[in-house]
């Protein structure tokens, strides 16, 4: 056994793993002059920082890890003073060590063993039991917004992260990656939402969090202007989005099946209509029975009122004239069937209301579209069929058709076709290049493709349209209800 002591550097790491790959391995230690008991033992294609001391009176012995996965002798070092005092206080300090080799400083080591150990809890088990509380507490109005607001793209950086090593830099940079995004009112409302969640952590004795983090954060940043690395921020959540935010396709058959079990009918039915045609809530609890109209070929169009739309007006406050026109594929139409046969009469929507809002109220509005948002957020509770897929609303359901349809080799600009980001916009290609009727087969097939994939079926391509041509074959009644139109 050859031993030697030296104050240990990276030079000696170098050279204790050239001694245990050379041909003839000679059993070595290399003893470190700074930590009494600290050494790199030397073995046939082995070198391993170990530690041996005396606390009490009793001696310890403890292999702390790799050399080549702890090359760096300064964050050792302080790993072992800190393990004797873990022996000092009667403690183990070999967990310790082993969060060693999974993080990159001591600090988080400690915070990684105290999380193992149930001491800490990390962001996500934070965020649960904070928003369990609030469920107690505060308006469902409020959940919504706090689940929302602490579920952004943005704070990806704080996942899996024990909320003790969450610093107020973490916290400024989400501000700042959403206030870059142009997202001014949603920075401060989440920023808000952190700072009453960071307030009532520190309150938990079980949270293993002292100090708040976002104490001393500003909730927004006045007169300053945005500096390159708010950019940077930003354009990283934009290209994170998709991988943040997108289900896989056996998610979304989980989805599908979940939705129904969503016990109020308009609810269920307006979140599948949501799903398969990728529009947004309001457009569909909005939809008027007059609105869905009969067509030769396709059995069933929707004309969506560029009033309703979220591009439908131009810079002087005009409605545009084109309306948004969707042909729906025969899963679509039998949504919109179900749905006429639970409507009122004297209600012109799809989807009527369903309680008096106010004293003199006439009952002739349309669905709430937060009972969507509502809806969706009970399948996602703990012990929910979503509860495992990232918190989403009904407005993922957008960001993830976009996804597929292009994954599916459509491109970006007919997706829009579905979406209706730009159409009708002047000098938009949707504009200079399709006219609504001659669009209707381009927006049948991707939506055929879209109930392919969430249905299940392996043939996505092949739509054949022509079984449409019938007369009545997969038209629908529309003479449910006054209003509407054949």
């Amino acid at each position: 056994m050859s031993r030697e002591t030296t104050k240990i550097t990276g030079t000696t790491v170098s050279r204790a793993l050239r001694m245990a790959e050379a041909e003839h391995v000679v059993d070595s230690e290399i003893g470190d002059e700074v930590v009494p008991g600290l050494f790199i033992r030397i073995r046939k294609r082995s070198a391993k920082w170990a530690l041996r001391c005396r606390v009490d009176g009793q001696k310890h012995y403890f292999t702390i890890g790799p050399v080549l996965v702890l090359s760096d002798p300064d964050l050792v070092r302080p790993a072992a003073e800190r393990a004797k005092g873990i022996l000092r206080e009667g403690g183990d300090p070999t967990p310790l060590f082993g969060s060693l080799l999974q993080t990159p400083s001591l600090a988080a080591a400690e915070a990684r063993t105290a999380h193992l150990a149930g001491q800490v809890w990390n962001w996500e088990r934070a965020r649960e039991a904070f928003l369990a509380a609030c469920r107690v507490a505060n308006r469902p109005d409020t959940v919504r917004t706090y689940r929302s607001a602490s579920g952004l793209v943005d704070l990806a950086r704080l996942r899996g992260k024990i909320i003790t090593q969450i610093t107020p830099d973490d916290i400024r940079r989400i501000r700042d990656s959403i206030h870059a995004r142009g997202k001014i009112a949603q920075s401060q409302a989440t920023m808000r939402t952190l700072k009453a969640m960071f307030g009532w952590l520190v309150e938990q004795p079980d949270s293993g969090l002292k100090i708040n983090p976002i104490r001393d954060v500003a909730t927004t940043v006045k007169n300053r202007p945005a500096m390159l690395a708010d950019a940077i921020a930003a354009a990283a959540a934009f290209d994170n989005a998709e991988a943040e935010e997108a289900i896989s396709p056996q998610d979304l058959r989980i989805l599908v099946a979940a939705l129904e079990t969503v016990s109020q009918p308009s609810a269920r039915l307006a979140l599948k209509l949501a799903l398969h045609t990728g529009q947004r809530r309001l457009t569909v609890v909005s939809a008027l029975k007059a609105s869905l109209r009969r067509h030769p070929l396709f059995g069933l169009v929707w004309w969506i009122h560029p009033g309703i739309l979220k591009v439908g007006r131009n810079r002087n406050g005009q409605i545009r004239r084109r309306p948004h026109v969707i042909p729906l594929p025969p899963t679509v139409q039998e949504i919109v069937r179900t749905a006429l046969s639970l409507t009122r009469p004297d209600n012109p929507y799809l989807f009527p209301q369903l309680r008096l809002r106010r004293a003199g109220d006439a009952g002739d509005g349309h669905l709430s579209e937060r009972l969507l948002n509502s809806a969706l957020a009970d399948l996602q509770e703990p012990g929910g069929p979503m509860n495992a897929v990232q918190q989403f609303s009904p407005h993922a359901f957008r960001a993830w058709f976009r996804t597929h349809v292009v994954r599916m080799g459509y491109s970006k600009s007919k997706a829009k076709l579905i979406l209706d980001h730009s159409e009708g916009r002047t000098q938009d290609v949707t504009d200079t290049h399709y006219d609504w009727e001659q669009s209707l087969p381009e927006k049948f097939a991707i939506l055929s493709a879209w109930e392919s994939l969430i249905a299940g079926t392996t043939d996505t391509a092949a739509i054949d349209i022509t079984a449409s041509r019938t007369s009545d074959q997969g038209a629908i009644r529309l003479d449910q209800g006054p209003g509407t139109k054949n």
